[in-house]
């Protein structure tokens, strides 16, 4: 079979055909030359996220290397860096497909298979558990069929390792099969976990998933998931006590499932020999030893692909001119622009926020032009040297859409002296979001949809910024070091609308005006609405540097900053007919979030009251 077109290069392995595509990945069937066996690679792509990548990467590694060698565990045979610098794994090739696809082209399975199936699954799970890993991501498409028929769990890529940082923070989880403490911000269980796996059975029993459909917007099952709203188990074959039990296993409080893995996988096991079979076999691994001595994996080099930072990754690029979607919707369904901020911060070694007057100082000042105060004009002559540093290319080059990844820098800091968290102080000044969303309406409900992005604040770093069109005059910067002290996240749900904010507090005002300016060009800045930033890259006046569109005038006075843009509904949302996203900042407080309707335009009269209910409880 002839390689598949565009597909990377792989030492020793032919790339056949392109079996599967994911969040974060895309699977090919190939053929592993030296042994002339089949294999499925799997070959890892967070657009504009090489270091999530690369964490990605050594996460399933370490997690599929430490229980390979349980039955109902994929077996990984190799693994690396292809040539662009994206990881990739070799597996075991298993052409029975997914239990997705069973469903998909079968229709429910049978009652017996599908015990069958949970217990050997219940027995992986539990195994992980006990190694300290938690999958975070099972759902019918992650279970394999196996060469004796076994259930087999894959994709452990945002599998949670002890207490390390998971890569739930971007939200690539699936929401169809995500438990409830996935969107309000609690510590990630084993409980989690057993409701996937419960979930799994609804969908493998049902045909369908509990909460809705996999073409539905992700908010759209989110609010069903948060109001408890689920179908229930309703097959005539069912034995007795399952449809209960699974729907005990889908509690939305993590207390009233089954204690662990292995006592769901009993109770299935016993219903089985209620049923006169022979009970399937539950292997369970203790713990395995990890060696100490784990090589690091290779730094994951940013490709000319890399250019977005939107998950799933967009199968078309970005049409200038188009701002990129900062909705609610987006947000739980990947494009973490909010809600990454901390995550994509580099470390720097000053302990203290930068002072106003010194944020952007350079070794090197631009001396004036006769142009508008603070822009550098598109036609200058020679090169212009920012005033605020930046780092170039690995290959020495200005950074540029092409070459280098919006957003994500290497590296996070929490130690920042004198500085704490201050998440609960929003909380208490903001409230349960009932107040501050009012403007939405009396029939709106509140959901707190708050994921934790971060292991703990404070957290301090620096953010790239690509405009999303291609204006010379202010085409990306980075920013200084900023740090990040508070977060506070709601969301909104109406009959015909959804719409939600999320409050950041930075360590200065300095701080938050930076972010504002990097997500307002993240957005799209058009001619005339920059200033004071230089060609080709950086910032030549942080005094003045400044990004303003408004598709709307809206006025909160002289010392709140306000951008708003309307766009169209972001893919897989057709419950909107458009949605308006906006950024606020004042002092050292930046107010962000977007709102959809489906009757038309969101009228700009909601959005500036959402803003000022909240910063009218901040100052």
């Amino acid at each position: 079979m002839a390689r598949v077109a565009g597909a990377p290069h792989i030492t020793g392995v032919e790339l056949n055909e392109v079996i599967g595509r994911g969040a974060s990945s895309i699977v090919y069937r190939g053929r592993q030359v030296r042994f002339n066996r089949a294999v499925a690679v799997k070959v890892l792509d967070l657009a504009g996220q090489p270091e999530l990548v690369g964490r990605l990467f050594l996460n399933e590694c370490r997690v599929v290397g430490r229980l390979a060698s349980h039955p109902n565990i994929v077996t990984v045979l190799d693994g690396d860096l292809d040539e662009d610098g994206r990881p990739y794994l070799v597996m075991e090739y298993l052409p029975g497909g997914s239990l997705a696809d069973a469903v998909a082209t079968g229709g429910p399975l049978p009652v017996d298979r599908v015990i069958r199936h949970a217990v050997e699954l219940a027995g992986a799970l539990e195994s992980a558990h006990r190694n300290g890993v938690i999958h975070g991501d099972v759902k019918p498409q992650n279970v394999l069929v196996g060469r004796s028929g076994q259930a087999v769990l894959g994709d452990f890529g945002i599998a949670r390792l002890g207490t390390g940082v998971s890569s739930r923070s971007l939200s690539v989880f699936t929401p169809l099969h995500a438990a409830p403490e996935l969107f309000d911000g609690e510590a990630v269980t084993s409980a989690a976990d057993v409701y996937g796996l419960a979930s799994t059975m609804f969908e493998l029993l049902d045909g369908r998933p509990a909460v809705g459909e996999s073409g539905e917007s992700p908010l759209v099952i989110v609010r069903r998931v948060a109001r408890d709203e689920r179908r229930l188990l309703e097959r005539s074959d069912l034995p007795p006590g399952l449809a209960d039990l699974v729907h005990r296993a889908m509690s939305t409080d993590p207390a009233d499932r089954p204690a662990s893995a292995l006592e769901f996988g009993e109770e299935l096991r016993a219903m089985e020999v209620d049923a006169g079979h022979e009970p399937t076999s539950l292997v369970v691994l203790d713990e395995v030893p990890v060696e100490e001595d784990v090589p690091p994996v290779r730094e994951v080099v940013t490709t000319a692909a890399a250019a977005e930072q939107t998950l799933p990754p967009p199968t078309v690029p970005r049409r200038p001119g188009v701002a990129r979607a900062v909705t609610t919707v987006a947000v739980l369904a990947g494009v973490a622009l909010l809600a990454v901020v901390a995550v994509l911060l580099v470390r720097n070694d000053r302990s203290e926020p930068l002072p106003e007057e010194a944020i952007g100082a350079s070794e090197q000042a631009v001396t004036p032009t006769s142009a508008t105060p603070g822009r550098i004009p598109s036609g200058a002559a020679g090169p212009v040297t920012p005033t605020t540093a930046f780092d170039l290319t690995e290959d020495g080059e200005v950074p540029t859409r092409e070459n280098s990844g919006g957003g994500p820098l290497p590296g996070l800091s929490f130690d920042v002296p004198g500085v704490a968290d201050r998440s609960s102080v929003l909380l208490a000044e903001l409230g349960d979001g009932s107040e501050v969303l009012a403007p939405f309406g009396p029939d709106a409900s509140v959901v707190n949809v708050a994921a934790p992005v971060l292991p703990q604040l404070p957290a301090r770093g620096r953010w790239r910024a690509f405009n999303a069109t291609d204006n010379p005059e202010c085409p990306g910067f980075d920013t200084p070091e900023i740090v990040v002290s508070g977060v506070w996240d709601k969301l909104a749900v109406w009959p015909g609308g959804q719409g939600g904010a999320r409050v950041l507090e930075f360590g200065s005002a300095a701080d938050a005006r930076w972010l504002f300016n990097a997500w307002s060009m993240e957005q799209g800045a058009g001619t005339g609405e920059c200033s004071g930033f230089a060609a080709p890259f950086g910032v030549a006046d942080p005094a003045v540097a400044e990004v303003v569109h408004q598709d709307t005038p809206i006025d909160l006075g002289p010392e709140v900053r306000v951008n708003t843009w309307l766009q169209p509904p972001p893919a897989g949302s057709p419950e909107f007919r458009s949605v308006r996203t906006f950024l606020a900042q004042s002092g050292p407080f930046l107010v962000g979030g977007a709102v959809g309707e489906q009757s038309g335009p969101v009228a700009v009269d909601r959005v500036r009251a959402v803003v000022t209910n909240a910063l009218d409880r901040l100052r």
